[in-house]
């Protein structure tokens, strides 16, 4: 199924986000005490994707950007929010709508991935929505993921991909030199959701894990 996911819209009229999901208070994915949201929904298929899932072209969960900008802000410790995917920049003007809303209530930072590079995002005539919503981040990681290029290093998958900032405002935080960390919490029943960019021996450790308990 192709999405067009620039123009989502409710029965209403409203416009929504598509989202695979989200989480509320990590310290994996960026400085400070973060929420996550996982747009749903990317064209590329990057060999060695974490997000195989979330990267199926379909509707998941969707929910205006009223609605998750009050749960991605529910905890009133939350001090920056990481957007990733799937393919954020496909629900680009959406999104400028969530963050806006979002800093209504609260002055957070931003941070954004996405598989497009940063000059095909400012070049690209067809989809200014996506250069205008680069106006709205603090930090971009650019660039799709390439498994053999994965360094282990920081935040960024792969060496390819870049940490551009876009404020001063993070200019502290060490994107690239820090040691990379992933939390675990349950989600339900019978799921378990893994915030953060994992190792090898992460994946490795976890893969025995899960097999132990099969």
């Amino acid at each position: 199924m192709q999405l067009h996911q620039e123009n989502n819209r409710s029965v209403s009229g409203q416009s929504t986000i598509n989202y695979a999901h989200y989480h509320c208070g990590t310290y994996a994915l960026g400085p400070g005490y973060r929420s996550v949201l996982w747009v749903q929904g990317c064209p590329r298929n990057c060999a060695g994707c974490i997000s195989k899932k979330w990267a199926e072209e379909k509707v998941a969960n969707e929910a205006s950007p009223q609605e998750l900008a009050y749960l991605l802000l529910q905890d009133p410790q939350i001090t920056g929010i990481t957007i990733s995917g799937g393919e954020p920049l496909l629900q680009a003007t959406q999104l400028i709508e969530l963050v806006c809303e979002c800093r209504k209530h609260k002055d957070v930072d931003l941070i954004c991935y996405t598989g497009f590079t940063f000059e095909e995002i400012v070049s690209d005539q067809t989809h200014p929505e996506r250069a205008q919503f680069l106006q709205y981040l603090d930090v971009l990681i650019d660039g799709p993921y390439k498994e053999e290029l994965d360094d282990e290093r920081g935040l960024r998958g792969s060496s390819n991909q870049r940490v551009i900032f876009l404020t001063n405002r993070l200019k502290e935080y060490e994107f690239e030199a820090n040691s990379r960390k992933v939390e675990i919490s349950k989600e339900g029943v019978e799921e378990l959701l893994m915030v953060g960019l994992p190792s090898k021996s992460i994946n490795e450790f976890l893969a025995k894990r899960l097999k132990d308990f099969q």
